[in-house]
Order: C-alpha cells, then sequence, then structure tokens
C-alpha cells in the first residue's frame, strides 16, 4: 500500500490511507466523517446530535392498530417530537395505507387503514423517527 503522496492502492486496508482524508483518528470520537466546505475531501466534523431511531412490527393485520414507546425511561425520550415515517412491507399487492397518529417525544400511534375489499393481509411495519432538522 503506497503512502498519501503516492498513488493509493484500488482496494485500502482503511479508510485513512485514501488520498482526500483526515490522517488519523486521534482526536476525533463522536465525530463524522463530512465533505469539506471546498468540496474537495473528507474531515471529521462534530455531529448535529440528531437522534435517529427505527424498529419493525412484525405480522400486522390490516385493520389493526397500536403504538410504539421510544423509551420506557423519560431521560432517553426524544427532546421534542420527531419526524416519523412509516411503511409496509408484505407480500400482498393490496392497497392497504400505514397510518401515523398522535407523535409525541416518546412514542406514536399507528393504524393501517384496509384500503380494499376482501380478505384480509398481513404486514410488517418499518419505521423510523429522527429529530433531525427539527
Amino acid at each position: 500500500m503506497g503512502t498519501k503522496s503516492e498513488r493509493y492502492d484500488p482496494l485500502p486496508d482503511s479508510f485513512l490511507e485514501l488520498p482526500d482524508v483526515p490522517d488519523s483518528y486521534t482526536g476525533q470520537a463522536g465525530k463524522a466523517a463530512t465533505v469539506k466546505p471546498s468540496e474537495d475531501g473528507l474531515e471529521f466534523a462534530s455531529s448535529d446530535g440528531a437522534d435517529v431511531r427505527s424498529g419493525v412490527i412484525p405480522n400486522v393485520t390490516d385493520g389493526s392498530f397500536g403504538t410504539v414507546q421510544f423509551a420506557a425511561d423519560p431521560a432517553d425520550r426524544f427532546a421534542n417530537s420527531p419526524h416519523v415515517v412509516l411503511t409496509l412491507h408484505g407480500t400482498s399487492l393490496a392497497v392497504d395505507i400505514p397510518i401515523l397518529s398522535y407523535v409525541t417525544a416518546n412514542g406514536f400511534e399507528w393504524n393501517i387503514h384496509k384500503g380494499h375489499g376482501g380478505a384480509s393481509h398481513t404486514w410488517d411495519i418499518y419505521w423510523i423517527a429522527t429529530d433531525a432538522g427539527a
């Protein structure tokens, strides 16, 4: 493997071996690799502190409803009500609609609207919540 001043191997053994990144991880704990303002390399920068959480609610039948709690301990809740997105995953082509309601710093309520006639279908609900941009 070459040094940063030389041409680099196309399969580096470490992120730090790339020519346009910082030389060391020293002093960078808790920081994220971000694109430099000059857009010509990467640098370590302090995170904006965004909190991101996700989960799966398995085997939900259309017409069902329920709640998700983010944390039992009040100290582990979001500081403010987060942005939440729900998606359905299943084998059916049915037109069921995930509905999100009553979002708080510690959870949300959901239900699956059965948008069709006929037999019920089973879904997994994937969700993600973040306070980024709040």
